[in-house]
């Protein structure tokens, strides 16, 4: 009896079903249409060649100069004429009196009137390199002794153990 009420649900079921699976069977098939033959040709037009606009000067080019002497007339350069010089360890510092963020430092070395100015660029230019590598030897040098001994301050803490025994510091 319980299987004759349920009877007319699973028809209905079956019906829905039915109904529903065409439009689950996917897409319609793709039919490819051909594409046009092209009847004109393209042709494009001429251009006209883009003739160059000169670029303004920024305003900071367009300051006026003045000339700047060292002392013992070692060099000279041209400064902004409102800029102020000021004489600092073997060195001359032009500051811009509107912004003092804007600064230009030179450097200057006294040679000697028979000196050989490229010999002498020449000296500076290996002193500067050999500067330059002593310092790459002393940071990996810091390196190396940073790694070596991170793992006895691991282990210890903070620090390595001091020494103990006939060494400074112990019982003798």
């Amino acid at each position: 009896m319980h299987q004759r009420a349920l009877r007319p649900l699973l028809g209905f079921f079956l019906a829905s079903i039915a109904l529903l699976m065409p439009g689950c069977s996917g897409s319609l098939p793709f039919v490819k249409t051909p594409t046009p033959s092209p009847t004109a040709t393209f042709t494009p037009e001429p251009t006209s060649t883009p003739t160059p606009t000169p670029t303004p000067i920024p305003a900071i080019l367009t300051v006026p100069l003045q000339s700047y002497t060292a002392p013992n007339a070692l060099f000279r350069i041209e400064i902004p004429e409102n800029w102020t010089p000021f004489e600092e360890g073997g060195g001359i510092r032009f500051q811009n009196p509107d912004d003092p963020y804007i600064s230009l430092t030179t450097f200057y070395f006294p040679l000697p009137e028979d000196a050989d100015a490229d010999a002498f660029l020449q000296r500076e230019a290996e002193r500067a390199l050999l500067l330059q590598l002593l310092r790459r030897v002393r940071d990996n040098l810091r390196r190396a002794v940073e790694e070596t001994t991170s793992p006895c301050r691991d282990a210890a803490g903070s620090a390595p153990h001091a020494p103990s025994g006939g060494e400074e510091g112990g019982t003798g």
